[in-house]
């Protein structure tokens, strides 16, 4: 005991021990130390016999236990393959079996019930392909093979019952494959549908299905159950199919038997919901429900003609462009508050289904410019006219034609030419072969030695060439507010070698206008309207009067309905905007403001006067021009100038400093029509060519060329203007066409530009310089 308690790395004897009993004591020690390890090497040695002894029998015992799965597996693959199993999916013949047997559902297993054979056996066939492509390295042909296998092991009776038996009349086996083929289509929509609720297709399809068998119960006394275990169909469908079956087969109603309106769902988002939420994606003019200021959200297109159709349904009428002019989010709080105000506090649609709805035609807001205030406004007055009366004429059922945008509306409220002209909308093509056989009155007319070109239009104006119509005389239009008449003007004289042919022209002798000839072809592109209606004298469309008679008009019905209710349109007003120092100030422009019927009539009455003369200028302005370009004479250049906007030069790496200092140019396109004879920097083979290319095609000997300026003066005065035709434009044209001795320049007036007095002197010294 003494030993046990001395530590056992004292290498000196304790105190109080001797050197001799030291000794001893080690020596007893260790060899109570061998004795110990050579008891617990015997201890290891038998507890290793052992668990080796048991370990063999587990060994047996797993031998044992994987000989009696496999005769299990084998005796009921015996049992099975000897059953009549049916067709794919309805492996449910011994179904009566079992239940009398139920013992035996731990060796056959009981199979898919009616749910799994709807969902997890499809589930578990996309499984079985997956590792059949991963066995057969997508071998399609291996796969086949596979599969057919698989089928003709498990399904050897099915094969008999299919192949050459005795036992069975060939009426049977129509009705077996009958069944079979039913059941293999179902079993492909279950197939194609994947999880979750099947597509409105195939939904419909099961539906046919369904009401088709839906009476088997009936003539074979079987029950529902057998008839949906035979094809793979829901019971309850099989069963709410059957009222379909007896409306088409005993009242005859096929509309009603396949009506496939399905049941809604009870947490469905009321209509009246989501058409209080569409309204703010197409409607302009809806104002705050407590302050009742216009929210201003979308605008309709100002182009009359900005329509599109919806791609996916491109059968469906085009729609007006509308466009967004405020964020989503905005949108979406705005109709949260304003539904709560109407529908109760219950109301809510969430962000992402309010952008569900968001119509196709609904676009993003980009800038759209129109030159012309007066066309502009006048759409916008329209437009809240035709959008009104479409409701109308459908609420009253009148069947009245309703002009399709301004332009359509502008031409029925005033009367066709007097003199048998064409309308204002049709210009050179509508004239009529048997007019006034007199040559057209034109302006800037040629020289009376001259007969009017073999040309037709310019492709750009749109007019359609025609063969010999000959136009009447054209009416001169009428001057307002400055507005130059339409007087013949100055022609410069010819070049003393220049002949008619060289000109372009045909021959005096060959130039009377007869029906077939195409000179006869030649007047202005916009004919122009009635004096007395343009002047607002006429008895039959002055003060709008067409505005209720004639086709396209309102009628009796449609008024009635009309003078009751208001219009929504954009109107050119004043609007107040107050400055920083909270100064108040007023500018012109579009505002929305919904108007009663009366109210619109009288101001569209006024603005009636100012707007048909000016669709008049307009015209004559557009056909001085294409006048100008059409007779353009040897010796003589057109050009076209107007300063573009501000170029801004965009960097690729764009850092602060040069995002806050961005660096913008001016340009100036000019674009200058030549005569081909006139040019010295082409060849006169090449001329030839062209001369005769255009006399074939019955165009003008011009070419058009459009040179840039771009220049770092940002001012857009006249000062640039006046550089650029010194130095650039002039220079060119006397280096490539010396012939020119005149210079018609077309611009749009501007008063720091061209219209000034800068502008004039420098005019008058071009003769001289």
């Amino acid at each position: 005991a003494s030993v046990l308690l001395w530590p056992l790395n004292y290498k000196l004897p304790p105190p109080g021990y001797g050197q001799k009993n030291w000794l001893e004591q080690i020596s007893l020690m260790k060899q109570w130390k061998t004795a110990a390890m050579e008891y617990l090497r015997q201890e290891v040695f038998n507890l290793t016999k052992e668990l080796e002894a048991k370990n063999e029998t587990v060994r047996e015992l797993e031998e044992k236990l994987d000989n009696m799965q496999g005769a299990l597996h084998q005796a009921a693959f015996d049992i099975v393959k000897n059953l009549d199993t049916g067709p794919v999916l309805h492996q449910a013949s011994h179904v009566s079996i079992l239940n009398e047997n139920p013992e035996w559902g731990a060796v056959l297993g009981v199979g898919y019930n009616d749910a799994q054979r709807r969902n997890l056996i499809y589930q578990h066939l996309n499984k079985l392909k997956a590792q059949a492509r991963i066995l057969c390295s997508d071998d399609t042909v291996k796969m086949k093979q596979l599969f057919e296998l698989i089928y003709l092991r498990s399904h050897t009776a099915d094969n008999k019952a299919f192949g050459d038996t005795n036992g069975e009349d060939a009426e049977a086996k129509l009705h077996r494959a009958i069944v079979s083929s039913i059941a293999s289509f179902v079993h492909g929509i279950h197939e194609v549908g994947g999880t979750g609720r099947y597509a409105d297709k195939l939904r419909h399809a099961q539906i046919v299905i369904a009401t088709a068998v839906s009476n088997a119960a009936a003539f074979s006394g079987a029950s529902i159950t057998t008839v949906s275990n035979a094809l793979g169909l829901s019971k309850d469908l099989i069963r709410k199919c059957h009222e379909r079956f007896e409306l088409l087969v005993n009242d005859g109603d096929w509309e009603a038997a396949f009506e496939f309106v399905t049941k809604e769902r009870s947490d469905k988002t009321p209509k009246d919901w989501l058409d209080h939420a569409r309204d703010y994606w197409t409607e302009p003019g809806l104002v705050d429900p407590e302050s009742n200021e216009a929210y201003n959200f979308v605008r309709a297109s100002e182009k009359a003609k900005d329509e599109i159709k919806d791609r996916h349904n491109p059968k469906a009428p085009a729609k007006r462009i509308i466009v967004l002019e405020a964020r989503p989010q905005d949108m979406h709080a705005a109709m949260v508050k304003a539904g709560k105000h109407k529908f109760g506090a219950e109301f809510h649609l969430g962000m992402t289904r309010f952008t569900d709805l968001r119509p196709f035609n609904v676009k993003d807001s980009t800038r759209e410019t129109c030159m012309c205030i007066h066309h502009l406004r006048w759409d916008c007055m329209c437009k809240g006219l035709l959008k009104l009366r479409q409701e109308v004429c459908r609420k009253c059922g009148c069947g009245c034609e309703v002009p399709k945008d301004g332009d359509e509306m502008r031409r029925k409220l005033t009367c066709s030419r007097r003199d048998s002209a064409p309308s204002p909308s049709e210009g050179l093509a509508g004239a009529s072969s048997t007019s006034a056989p007199a040559p057209p009155v034109l302006a800037h007319a040629p020289p009376a030695d001259a007969a009017p070109p073999t040309t037709r239009p310019p492709p750009s104006t749109g007019a359609a060439p025609q063969a010999a119509p000959v136009p009447p005389p054209i009416a001169p239009a009428p001057q307002s507010r400055g507005a130059p008449a339409l007087l013949p003007m100055p022609a410069p004289a010819a070049s003393s070698e220049a002949t008619p042919a060289s000109r372009g022209v045909v021959p005096p002798a060959a130039s009377a206008p007869t029906s077939s000839s195409p000179s006869a072809s030649v007047g202005n592109l916009f004919s122009y309207d009635n004096i007395e209606c343009v002047r607002g004298e006429c008895a039959s469309c002055s003060g709008i009067k067409k505005l209720f008679e004639g086709p396209g008009s309102i009628c009796a019905n449609e008024y009635e309905i009309l003078r009751d209710m208001f219009m929504t349109y954009e109107k050119y007003m004043n609007v107040e905007y107050t400055l920083k120092s909270g100064e108040i100030k007023t500018k012109k422009d579009f505002t929305p403001v919904s108007v009663s019927f009366s109210e619109w009539q009288e101001e569209v009455k006024d603005f009636w006067k100012k707007f048909i003369l000016h669709h008049n200028d307009a015209k004559w302005h557009d056909n001085d021009f294409a006048s100008m370009k059409i007779r353009l004479r040897i010796g003589q250049v057109v050009i076209v100038i107007d300063y573009a906007e501000n170029f801004s030069h965009l960097a690729r790496l764009e850092h602060q400093a040069k995002y806050f200092a961005q660096i913008q140019s001016t340009l100036i396109p000019i674009v200058i029509i030549f005569r081909v004879e006139d040019l010295t920097n082409i060849s006169d083979e090449e001329k030839a060519a062209l001369i005769a290319y255009f006399d074939e095609h019955d165009l003008p000997h011009v070419l058009t060329e459009t040179h840039f300026v771009i220049s770092s003066d940002l001012q857009h005065d006249y000062a640039l203007i006046h550089k650029s035709f010194d130095d650039s434009i002039f220079p060119y044209i006397k280096a490539n066409a010396p012939n020119v001795h005149t210079v018609r320049i077309r611009s749009d007036g501007c008063k720091a530009q061209f219209k000034c007095a800068a502008n004039f002197y420098w005019v008058s010294r071009q003769s001289k310089e």
